[in-house]
């Protein structure tokens, strides 16, 4: 989608196995076990004018520092907390401790814009199911005219899912869809 916005560069952080099929979408794409930062910085000594951010937790404050002046960063997502661990008190603590903690008079003087997108809030929570709507709405036609392309790394069933496997151990019910799982061999889930 953001190549739809002229003299765009984007920069993105990957795996290795990922780099093969993510290479025509970027104009730099930094192993993720690389120092993204000093990587970045290289090509980019002014900064940079957004952050897209699915993963926030402990880097948060060394993409913050990527940022150019009047620079945006965007949290739309959290999975450094997903750890496989059982939600309790303890495990919670623990990924709140490691958050950077960001002050809004730092990114004052620095000129730097820090902002958010959950849409599970904006549906439950805050009740922005119209605008939800209408945003779906331009994806798709951006869809139907060519000008977008979902990547789909793999597609698993719901009993192949970690997901089943714990709602059945507590002994919930959940909606299962119809298809058979697929008999595929060594296949990995990827974010």
């Amino acid at each position: 989608m953001v190549k739809q916005i002229p003299n765009v560069k984007m920069i993105g952080t990957a795996s290795v196995a990922k780099h093969e099929k993510l290479q025509p979408y970027y104009s730099q794409l930094i192993s993720s076990t690389m120092d993204y930062v000093t990587e970045i910085k290289k090509e980019n000594p002014l900064g940079i004018t957004v952050v897209l951010d699915c993963r926030s937790g402990e880097d948060t404050s060394k993409s913050i520092s990527l940022l150019q002046p009047l620079g945006r960063y965007i949290v739309y997502g959290s999975s450094n907390f997903v750890t496989g661990e059982k939600k309790n008190l303890f495990s919670f603590a623990k990924s709140w401790i490691q958050m950077d903690r960001i002050s809004p008079l730092k990114l004052l003087e620095e000129n730097k814009t820090l902002g958010g997108f959950s849409l599970k809030q904006m549906i439950f929570r805050q009740r922005y199911s119209k605008l939800i709507f209408d945003a779906w709405t331009a994806l798709n036609q951006l869809l139907n005219e060519k000008k977008i392309e979902p990547i789909v790394d793999s597609e698993w069933s719901f009993e192949e899912t970690e997901i089943e496997k714990k709602s059945e151990e507590a002994g919930t019910s959940e909606m299962k869809p119809k298809e058979e799982p697929a008999k595929v061999a060594n296949a990995t889930v990827s974010s």
